[in-house]
């Protein structure tokens, strides 16, 4: 698809600043509008593939799980906002300068599966195996995955407490990639919390870039 030969292979571009014209907490992609993705695979393990993802958002907008998670909208429903949310004044100047015209719903379609899809369950496995490795050199400490509510209000992905229960801070997970977007409103967000967060960062091949500099914020 053009837009990917342009934008790269990601949810980078100008369609991820236009699902955010009313602010990363405000995002047509967020849970309050869509479904806790985080909350979805902790209750369903067995969510492994793609695809096995977006099964999971449209059943449990179409039916109700005893796991208690709902989805406000299938896959198809939250690109179609996407789609939509071109036809917005602020849009369209974005992509003026973008050298671009609207971009076609099929477009919309594959960006929200490399949303739901590949960055999210990439994400968790990295998170996991942030807390795996990390625990094993921090043995004073107690990491765990943070919850859904502190994940969404401060962008915290792992939450450090030391031998008596206290938090002393939060782990971000993000790929090196993420840094290279301009403004970033994950920081942002951390700051806003009452402990001070750290970013550990990994390459392409899944290897920690920082993690002894992370490591030392706790020992």
């Amino acid at each position: 698809m053009p837009y990917f030969v342009k934008y790269g292979h990601s949810t980078g571009g100008p369609l991820n600043k236009i699902t955010e014209l009313d602010g990363a907490n405000f995002s047509l992609t967020s849970a309050s509008k869509t479904v806790s993705l985080n909350e979805l695979k902790r209750k369903h393990p067995e969510i492994l593939y793609d695809e096995q993802m977006f099964d999971a958002v449209d059943k449990h907008y179409h039916e109700k799980c005893e796991c208690g998670v709902k989805s406000k909208k299938t896959i198809e429903m939250i690109a179609k906002s996407v789609y939509d949310e071109q036809d917005r004044p602020e849009a369209v100047v974005l992509l003026k300068k973008k050298g671009d015209d609207k971009w076609d719903f099929e477009t919309c379609l594959e960006w929200i599966k490399l949303l739901y899809g590949r960055n999210t369950l990439s994400g968790q496995k990295m998170e996991s195996k942030a807390v795996k490795d990390l625990s094993a050199l921090l043995w004073k400490c107690r990491l765990s995955i943070a919850p859904d509510e502190l994940d969404k209000k401060y962008c915290v992905d792992i939450v450090v407490k030391n031998q008596s229960d206290e938090i002393i801070g939060g782990i971000q997970v993000k790929p090196i990639t993420y840094y290279n977007r301009g403004f970033d409103h994950v920081t942002e967000a951390n700051k806003k919390w009452n402990h001070p967060v750290y970013h550990l960062k990994y390459d392409r091949d899944e290897n920690w870039i920082n993690r002894l500099e992370v490591l030392s914020k706790f020992v």
